[in-house]
């Protein structure tokens, strides 16, 4: 056999062998494959058809916030990835917290509160991807979420080490004892939600100290 042949043939062995880890970490992350197709199907058709989701209150006064986390399903959290203009809008405010963190504490700086990470944790992994991010504290109240999310991290080795998981609400942890504790905050939680979480009450602990383009007492990230 040529060295030609030998060559090709080691190249399409990496690939394969690339391809196959692709998978399988996008196997282990526990998205149904159907469900994808189908959400960015219908993702497509909204952006076509230039539509906008419009979400009713809650008809039952007796449901409690805690039963509503619980009917969260994928295709919200994959919806939310889809969105290119809204993600940008999270890394360019997540890039002003970096920017404005202190020179002295050096690389690795910062520690993250990500409040609803969500099975695949998407924010907590966009803040990986700055060197400046010391941890990141991922807190998911949803139990067939935090489950998909503990499977990725478990299957992922910087995740393992860079992201402790917390199984609960965000306002049940005192996050001044943990070690490290967070110094700014992102989310993907809205309206009533957010501010069941005490979001408003951490904005306007200090809003002398709010940027334009970030809050800097906690630096919270929103959209």
């Amino acid at each position: 056999m040529s060295l030609c042949n030998l060559t090709v043939i080691g190249v399409v062995c990496a690939i394969l062998i690339a391809v196959f880890l692709k998978l399988w970490k996008w196997l282990t992350s526990g998205v149904d494959i159907v469900d994808r197709i189908a959400i960015g199907a219908a993702y497509g058709l909204i952006r076509k058809l230039d539509l906008t989701i419009v979400c009713t209150r809650m008809k039952s006064r007796s449901r409690i916030l805690s039963d509503f986390f619980q009917e969260y399903r994928n295709m919200g959290y994959v919806l939310m990835e889809l969105d290119k203009p809204r993600s940008q809008a999270y890394e360019e405010a997540a890039k002003q917290v970096f920017l404005s963190s202190c020179p002295k504490q050096g690389s690795n700086a910062v520690t993250w509160l990500d409040i609803g990470t969500g099975p695949r944790m998407f924010l907590s992994q966009m803040l990986l991807k700055n060197p400046t991010t010391k941890h990141v504290h991922a807190v998911e109240a949803n139990t067939n979420s935090y489950e998909q999310a503990t499977l990725l991290q478990q299957a992922t080795p910087i995740l393992k080490e860079k992201i402790p998981l917390h199984q609960r609400f965000s306002s049940s942890i005192e996050w001044g004892k943990c070690d490290p504790a967070p110094t700014a905050i992102i989310h993907d939680v809205l309206g009533t939600i957010s501010t069941d979480e005490g979001c408003l009450k951490i904005l306007l602990v200090r809003p002398w100290q709010r940027s334009k383009k970030c809050f800097t007492m906690y630096s919270c990230i929103t959209a």
